[in-house]
């Protein structure tokens, strides 16, 4: 079964659903034609990524794929991808249109130095390409990228939006009516806390297992939680077995700043821990969220973490 993420990602405004009124800001400026650099702020999965690809699709058409780049900075973060493929495909021309789009993905995940070298690329090339950064945190780009974007918040997907968008993907995959489900479609929003990726990928396991779609099968097949893993095997006192489940998270995609915020949800939710552990547990996991934007070995900063989070 392929990705439903991937299948059933909005094509165009409409199939969009949540943040009513920062779309209909974000497309007001689309129908002028007058797009400025943009920056979108929010949670994954809350449709950063997807809004951008609808805008490039929407101003360009079938010149969609010349027109447009999609760069992750959280590969490639260094000075280096800003002077090579950055600069190269903003200072081309663009073909049938008067500006191109380059999306860089996760731009908080670039390091300051980086950000620099691409402040002056957006100001030599800003006649004929648009920057839109999608970042989870705002605070990490620096204000002189700040300055000359306009920022979208995102927040998260409401439940009743994101169920209604599952029912509508349970019915085009299984060819019926998704109201005897309607209350599983509920759930899986619930848990899913405004993230609609996770939604959806709970969703495909669940027709993946083949169990009959209810309230009860959406409790006993949960996409996993690898930060409570990874946080569980810590407060045993099991590091080995807590890498373990951090190498497997990040060959699952996880990306490290992800990570982070499901290790610190896991500290603040626990309710056996004192206030001292707490603040000292959230103390390490901000200093490692600080190296990795300095551009440190992610795999060093994590496994130093871990250390320092196995004596809390």
């Amino acid at each position: 079964m392929s990705l439903l993420t991937e299948r059933f990602r909005p094509k165009t405004r409409e199939e969009i659903v949540g943040n009513k009124e920062t779309l209909d800001r974000l497309f007001n400026m689309v129908k002028t034609g007058n797009l400025t650099h943009c920056i979108l702020e929010g949670f994954p999965g809350v449709g950063k990524t997807t809004v951008a690809l609808v805008i490039a699709r929407q101003l360009f058409g079938e010149f969609f794929r010349s027109n447009f780049l999609e760069l992750n900075a959280s590969d490639e973060r260094g000075i280096e991808v800003v002077r090579n493929q950055i600069k190269t495909f903003a200072k081309t021309s663009p073909l049938n249109a008067t500006f191109k789009i380059l999306l860089l993905d996760e731009a908080d995940q670039l390091t300051p130095e980086a950000q620099q070298a691409l402040r002056r690329t957006m100001e030599t090339y800003s006649g004929i390409c648009r920057f839109i950064f999608s970042v989870n945190n705002l605070e990490k780009i620096i204000d002189a990228i700040r300055s000359r974007c306009e920022t979208f918040r995102f927040g998260p997907i409401p439940v009743s939006d994101m169920a209604l968008r599952l029912c509508y993907i349970y019915e085009q995959e299984k060819g019926t009516s998704s109201v005897n489900v309607a209350s599983a479609m509920q759930k899986i929003a619930e848990y899913s806390h405004g993230d609609m990726r996770k939604a959806i990928n709970h969703l495909q396991l669940l027709l993946a297992s083949g169990e009959e779609l209810t309230e009860a099968s959406v409790d006993s097949i949960k996409p996993i939680n690898y930060g409570k893993l990874i946080f569980d095997s810590l407060q045993k006192g099991r590091l080995l077995e807590a890498r373990k489940h951090l190498q497997t998270a990040l060959e699952l995609g996880y990306k490290e700043d992800y990570i982070i915020e499901l290790l610190h949800n896991s500290y603040i939710d626990d309710l056996t821990l004192d206030s001292n552990t707490k603040a000292e547990a959230v103390f390490n996991l901000c200093e490692t969220d600080f190296r990795l934007t300095q551009g440190v070995n992610a795999m060093l900063a994590m496994d130093n973490l871990l250390y320092q989070l196995l004596r809390k």
